[in-house]
């Protein structure tokens, strides 16, 4: 009798991990056309960036990348600064490396992504932040086409490949 319950036990956790991670891929606008079973960026089907698809602000047509790519969006910094301590300090010593070390000439990764693996953001984590911010934003009136409101791509973000990410995020 005790081997039955302890069965149907390890049975019923079974069916709880398998139904919260069918249940927890997040927004649809977030996530690629094909489901995602593996990080092995080749394995998975990517959104491609479309050009003309953003509103490109002509005062950084000097730049390589997109507004995006140089930026560490006040939504996701807010979110750093509410969490644990060790996440705080981390952020703030991250930050003044960062600085001290980096100018926009010389960036070779997204700086979203280089604080994203630094800090070990879940992705969970990085599309409810957006997907926040994209609601406030789209129920704000602001064009969500232009350069600056642009909601970073999670799928392209979190396959930590800057070969990627640069083509993703690459000016027109």
């Amino acid at each position: 009798m005790k081997m039955k319950r302890n069965i149907f036990i390890l049975l019923m956790l079974a069916v709880i991990i398998m139904f919260t991670a069918c249940h927890s891929e997040g927004n649809p606008e977030f996530s690629s056309t094909a489901p995602i079973s593996s990080t092995n960026p080749s394995e998975i089907s990517l959104p491609v960036y479309v050009p003309g698809s953003v509103s490109l602000n002509p005062g950084y047509n000097d730049r390589s990348f997109r507004w995006i790519y140089y930026q560490l969006p006040g939504v996701l910094t807010a979110w750093i600064k509410q969490s644990s301590e060790d996440m705080i300090k981390a952020y703030y010593e991250l930050m003044d490396d960062f600085e001290a070390n980096t100018s926009n000439e010389e960036i070779h990764e997204m700086i979203m992504v280089t604080f994203i693996k630094r800090l070990n953001i879940p992705k969970s984590q990085f599309i409810e932040i957006f997907e926040e911010k994209r609601a406030f934003w789209e129920e704000t009136g602001l064009d969500m086409g232009s350069e600056q409101y642009e909601i970073p791509n999670a799928d392209i973000i979190y396959t930590f490949d800057n070969d990627i990410i640069n083509e993703y995020y690459r000016r027109e």
